[in-house]
């Protein structure tokens, strides 16, 4: 699989296309408002949102995606990140998303309804790194974090399953889930998908594992 290591490589497509523009290597995101990936649970009226703005490429093996980028947030829930997509009821985001007035590291897994999982983060910057990883008992996404310094060390986030080994798209996202408020930016100032890398947390349970 040849590397995609520019926002202009032609591999990359939109799912619903919101503003953006190009400032040298850098692509600057203007989501929409309310735009959202989510899927049924917890809130009501139920939610269901599929119109977040993505720019994805298809890989269809395993691969390793790292971006660095840096989020705008003006409203509660603005986001923007990395997605993993299989289809509208199978993904994966992870990136920034500003909750309850604070950054935080967010990490939403879908497999039919939307598993969420948070931590706080104390800046409007990072650097993410996804796995797609085909083991024998099923496809899975692993999430790695790092601050925006180029020598910071890879942190385990999160495993998900994503069950199908069929294509994936693989990529950027944002969203801004309020309506009627605008001004939501993400700058993403890199991306690399290439081919498979090691993984922080090694997968190989010792022998003696009692069993997870």
């Amino acid at each position: 699989m040849d590397d995609v290591r520019s926002f202009a490589d032609t591999r990359l497509v939109w799912h619903c296309e919101a503003s953006h523009e190009m400032k040298g290597d850098e692509l600057v995101v203007r989501p929409r408002p309310g735009s959202d990936f989510w899927r049924r649970t917890f809130y009501s009226p139920v939610l269901v949102k599929d119109d977040g703005c993505a720019l994805i490429a298809p890989v269809s093996r395993e691969a390793t995606m790292e971006i660095a980028f840096t989020l705008g947030a003006v409203s509660q829930f603005d986001q923007a990140g990395a997605v993993v997509r299989v289809d509208e009821e199978t993904w994966v985001k992870a990136g920034l998303e500003y909750v309850d007035g604070q950054p935080r590291l967010s990490v939403v897994a879908t497999n039919g309804v939307s598993d969420w999982s948070t931590q706080p983060w104390g800046s409007t910057s990072l650097r993410l790194r996804i796995h797609k990883v085909h083991p024998p008992q099923g496809a899975a996404v692993v999430v790695e974090a790092s601050s925006g310094a180029e020598a910071a060390a890879w942190q385990l986030v999160r495993i998900a399953s994503l069950g199908s080994e069929a294509t994936w798209g693989m990529g950027v996202f944002a969203a801004a889930p309020l309506a009627n408020q605008e001004g939501c930016t993400a700058t993403f100032h890199s991306i690399e998908i290439g081919e498979k890398k090691p993984t922080s947390h090694d997968p190989d349970l010792p022998a003696d594992h009692g069993g997870r």
